[in-house]
């Protein structure tokens, strides 16, 4: 099997962490991202993984940036992980997660902020097609 090159989002903790690890131990090679990687992804450099700053709220342009050195350090991915986060922790009566843009950005855009040229990501436009009627989908449920 060829070795594949995996960019993760949310890689700091928990699912991300845990995609890391295995990544590495089938022998992959992984680009591992999240806010302040350098400092949150120590133990992912220590495996062998490359680290990337990456903020999947920040805009568009800042986004496509980070896309290109991801792209750059392997020379390609081949399989993205969406995996990035974010928590609101309150009283449901007390909760702004609907007004929140963070929660908004991470949660309703993140498809389009994390997605770029289709031609990047080897196969992503059908499986991002895939993905939007899947979401349409359970939206109306």
């Amino acid at each position: 099997m060829p070795q594949l090159t995996w960019l993760v989002t949310g890689c700091s903790s928990g699912f991300g962490e845990q995609f890391v690890h295995a990544i590495i131990a089938r022998g992959d090679r992984v680009i591992a991202t999240a806010r302040n990687s350098s400092e949150r992804l120590a133990y992912a450099e220590n495996l062998g993984a490359a680290i990337l700053d990456l903020d999947i709220t920040a805009s568009k342009a800042d986004i496509d940036v980070k896309v290109k050195q991801a792209v750059e350090i392997y020379g390609g991915i081949d399989v993205l992980v969406n995996n990035a986060g974010y928590i609101e922790a309150s009283i449901c009566e007390e909760a702004t997660i609907i007004f929140e843009p963070g929660y908004y950005r991470t949660k309703i855009m993140s498809r389009t902020n994390v997605k770029s040229a289709p031609s990047i990501i080897a196969d992503y436009a059908e499986l991002s097609q895939m993905v939007e009627g899947f979401v349409a989908m359970t939206d109306k449920i």
